[in-house]
């Protein structure tokens, strides 16, 4: 009962694996920060259950990878990105830069960038029906197989840029091809304050 009556910010977020640690953690770490009012539940998935799930009310806000073109939804913008191609820090077999046959012979790791334009290019770069050596629907749990040298993989640049400064990843040039931009989509109902959620405008309570 009494965890019922304190919490009186409540927030329900929906967010692609790929997304939480960029956009939506930082956020929920800044809400939770001496703020002793504000429960927020996180659902982490696929973006097509995502926005389903937000159409049936159960969740506030989405962090897709697709947009929603839907009367009564709000579609906006809310980062663009670009993919990196990155392996292990002293593997790269391509110091000078990787062409688009070169990279089709890849040990590549697949990573669920599917319903996005970049999955789809980078679908395109092997042929049809080609089995990939690891193909995962978690962009985060491709880090130990990339770290341990096992092979290649595309994935959004501020997801792999601690690690690249960091020395556990490092990026492979692209030679003769660019890869597109990875756009997070945040979508919410029109009557909805988001603005609430992502400025962090809380009633603070001073405990007595």
């Amino acid at each position: 009962m009494n965890a019922v009556v304190s919490h009186t910010r409540k927030f329900s977020i929906g967010a692609i694996n790929a997304t939480y640690e960029v956009y939506v953690k930082p956020l929920v770490d800044e809400c939770l920060k001496d703020n002793s009012i504000t429960s927020i539940k996180v659902m982490l998935g696929h973006s097509l259950d995502l926005i389903q799930q937000l159409q049936d009310n159960m969740l506030d806000m989405v962090f897709s990878a697709v947009p929603l073109k839907r009367v009564g939804y709000a579609c906006d913008v809310y980062d663009v990105d670009r993919v990196a191609l990155v392996c292990a820090k002293g593997k790269n077999e391509y110091p000078s830069g990787i062409t688009k046959a070169q990279l089709s012979k890849l040990p590549y790791l697949m990573c669920d960038l599917t319903l996005s334009e970049a999955g789809v290019f980078i679908r395109s770069l092997f042929p049809k029906n080609h089995v990939f050596r690891l193909d995962v629907d978690n962009t985060s749990k491709l880090f130990p197989y990339l770290e341990n040298g096992l092979g290649y993989s595309f994935l959004p640049y501020k997801l792999v840029k601690d690690k690249i400064e960091d020395g556990a990843l490092e990026e492979v040039a692209l030679k003769d091809f660019t890869a597109p931009k990875v756009t997070t989509y945040l979508i919410y109902r029109q009557s909805y304050d988001v603005k609430r959620f992502l400025e962090n405008k809380f009633d603070m309570i001073t405990e007595e």
